[in-house]
Order: structure tokens, then sequence, then C-alpha cells
């Protein structure tokens, strides 16, 4: 059974790759809706991103961010969810505040080497920083 299982996820996320690469946000909140059962950190950050990007109004950005904290929630390390909740929470809402506490938790887990991988990481905290310590000074 956990082989099926395994099995079923693997061709599940290749789907969800597939139709990402084609620009079909849509189709993977569908695909990740119809398996629910396979409710992991890792579908559920795709889920958020994909929400960001979809023309589908059932979903709002504060649905992306429930799905990033709920990634959080069952896999506490999960930084992918972290990263994306930072970006949504600086880019999106405007609130640096929480921007900076997401990167920097997700910051305290990447080992020196992932942080090399995500050198764009450090820039947005260093940007991040700068643009509260203005706010602060005006």
């Amino acid at each position: 059974k956990e082989c099926e299982r395994r099995s079923k996820m693997k061709k599940l996320i290749a789907e969800i790759r597939r139709n990402w690469k084609l620009g079909r946000y849509d189709d993977v909140l569908k695909l990740i809706e119809q398996n629910k059962s396979y409710e992991t950190s890792y579908l559920l950050t795709w889920r958020g991103m994909a929400i960001q990007l979809s023309n589908d109004d059932r979903y709002s950005l504060r649905d992306a961010e429930l799905a990033f904290r709920k990634a959080i929630r069952i896999d506490p390390r999960c930084v992918d969810a972290m990263i994306e909740l930072a970006w949504l929470y600086k880019n999106v809402y405007d609130d640096n505040r929480k921007g900076i506490y997401w990167m920097k938790k997700a910051q305290k887990i990447l080992s020196s080497q992932e942080l090399h991988i995500h050198e764009f990481f450090s820039s947005l905290v260093e940007e991040a920083e700068d643009d509260t310590a203005s706010s602060v000074v005006k």
C-alpha cells in the first residue's frame, strides 16, 4: 500500500510540475484539490503559489497565506513555505515586519550551503530591513 501511495504521489507531483511549466495554475489547483488525501507541506506550498497566479476568483490571497501557514504547521522546517510567505507579506501585503520575520525564520533553518542557492534571500532581508528603517526615520 505504501508503495502505491508513493507512486501515486510521484505521478501527482510530475503532473503538477508539468502544468506549472505550462502556466496552467488553475489546473495545478484542481489537481491539488482532487488529491486532498495527499495534503503535505510540499503540496500546500504549491497550492499557495498557484493561488497567487491563478485566474480562479474562488481563491483570495488570504487562501494563499493560509496554505503557506498550514504547510508550516505540518512541517515547521518547510523553508519553501516560509520564503513564499515572506514574499507575500513583503511584496503583496507591504508588511515588512512579517516579511522579515518569516525570512529570518527560514534563514535560521537553511545551512550556509543552501543559503548560496537562495542568494536572493539575503538581499531581500537587507532590503526589507532598509525599508523598515527608512519608514521609521520618516
